[in-house]
């Protein structure tokens, strides 16, 4: 029986891992926005639909799904599907990965987060990044949440790179802020080659 329980709690972490915000009942009730923030407290909450909807369950996902977002690439749906099938893996090899890869899917196809038949490649990005400027299609911020770069930021390479790690198939680059000037880091997710 325990290890049922544990494999349904499982499911319910990566599940609430891999719906988006708008998603979630917590946000339907105006409990969080739009990017997990929390707008009302748990004792400002009155009803049992808001009460379930925020328990100590979603608290301890929402504050992992939005530490995860701040990583590069993080906020790509592989990227959620990906870190948390690996991180479910990871501890537990007794788990049914078939059987949890199947209920993720569904679950992931349902609320069309993926098409149907997604093949679900890791990353098709670059082998290397190409000396160059590109723009910031994501907002970006580092451990502590202070904003690194946003959505229509320059940032460039001055020499084509290769990739100094690699996260859940995803490369990762440094590259430089053109107005902070600061070197920050990037997936091939997070930005797009300026054309001349």
């Amino acid at each position: 029986m325990g290890r049922a329980i544990d494999l349904l709690i499982t499911y319910r972490v990566v599940k609430l891992l891999v719906t988006p915000w708008k998603e979630q009942a917590a946000y339907k009730y105006g409990i969080i926005d739009n990017n997990g923030k929390l707008l009302r407290r748990g004792k400002d909450l009155v009803t049992a639909k808001e009460k379930d909807s925020y328990t100590i369950l979603h608290r301890f996902v929402f504050n992992l799904k939005r530490l995860l977002g701040m990583l590069p690439g993080g906020k790509t749906k592989f990227a959620s599907y990906a870190t948390a099938l690996a991180l479910l893996l990871k501890e537990n090899k007794d788990i049914n990965a078939i059987e949890v890869e199947k209920a993720l899917y569904k679950h992931l196809v349902e609320n069309k987060l993926i098409a149907h038949n997604d093949d679900m490649k890791e990353s098709v990005g670059f082998d290397y990044l190409p000396e160059g400027r590109y723009t910031m299609i994501d907002n970006l911020e580092d451990l502590e949440g202070l904003p690194t770069a946003e959505v229509g930021d320059i940032v460039y390479t001055i020499e084509s790179q290769k990739p100094f790690d690699n996260y859940f198939g995803v490369n990762l680059y440094n590259v430089i802020n053109e107005d902070t000037k600061k070197q920050i880091i990037v997936s091939e997710d997070n930005i797009e080659r300026i054309k001349f």
